[in-house]
């Protein structure tokens, strides 16, 4: 690099008054100056340019992440599955969680008459209601075990066709 371009980065000048070579914490000062809106914006665009638009019939999956050393903040992102193609994603502070901030995601996305699936955090009635009637969306709802009042109503409400199926009888050849 030279002097004008590490100059323009931030470096702070040595005492000869040279710029010297770029260190982390340069790096973590220009990241800081940075939009986070508009590189998303950027990133996306170079995707979209590259590997085309996100198949629509394709599912989009929001997931969380904790970055080792994300001082407590998280990640929420959106991606496709299977073609894995990127969305969006935000930042979840610590003080919250990602139930507000998957909100406020869904309204960047273009989500009408796609299948959106979040984990079992998300399943609310609000977030059911902003995918569906909101943004247009379907919502694939998770439902565990440590949600035994959501499960009772599902039960009670869906019932599941009954399978004749034995798992360990799916291994056997009779030809």
């Amino acid at each position: 690099m030279s002097q004008a371009q590490r100059r323009a980065l931030g470096i702070r000048p040595n005492a000869q008054g040279k710029y010297p070579a770029p260190t982390q914490p340069t790096f973590c000062r220009l990241l800081q100056r940075l939009d986070a809106r508009k590189v998303e914006e950027v990133i996306v665009a170079i995707q979209n340019q590259v590997r085309g638009p996100a198949p629509k019939e394709h599912l989009i999956v929001f997931d969380g992440k904790q970055p080792k050393h994300g001082g407590g903040a998280s990640v929420l992102s959106a991606v496709t599955v299977p073609s894995q193609h990127y969305l969006g994603s935000a930042l979840v502070d610590q003080k919250t969680n990602e139930i507000p901030v998957a909100r406020e995601l869904f309204k960047r996305l273009e989500l009408e008459g796609r299948l959106v699936s979040l984990d079992a955090l998300h399943t609310q009635d609000e977030t059911a209601r902003a995918l569906v009637l909101e943004h247009g969306a379907d919502y694939l709802l998770t439902v565990k075990g440590n949600q035994p009042t959501v499960r009772q109503q599902i039960e009670k409400l869906l019932t599941a066709a009954q399978l004749v199926f034995f798992p360990s009888a799916a291994n056997v050849y009779s030809g």
